[in-house]
């Protein structure tokens, strides 16, 4: 199709479905390519064990500074039920 109106501030396109669509997905696999990542299980393992261990941390701080009258009280959970995640093609 084509520009259906100009003005100085702005300008309408009149576009079929399929022309919509079809740009549509040129975009979405360019940033598809460009997102495409290779994680190898090991490294993912790796990067939750870090960040269950500066969290556990933090946990640790806090509970250390909420001492009242010599007692200590927290509740600490860790949730091991993460998403399994797999490599790009």
């Amino acid at each position: 199709m084509g520009v259906f109106l100009e003005k100085p501030s702005h300008r309408v396109w009149v576009k079929t479905w399929a022309e919509i669509l079809r740009e549509s997905e040129g975009r979405i696999e360019f940033v598809q390519e460009k997102l495409r990542i290779e994680v190898s299980d090991n490294e993912i393992e790796e990067r939750i064990s870090k960040l269950k261990s500066s969290i556990l941390k933090k946990d640790i701080e806090d509970f250390e500074d909420n001492d009242i009258d010599g007692e200590q009280e927290a509740v600490i959970a860790v949730s091991s039920s993460l998403p399994a995640a797999s490599a790009a093609p």
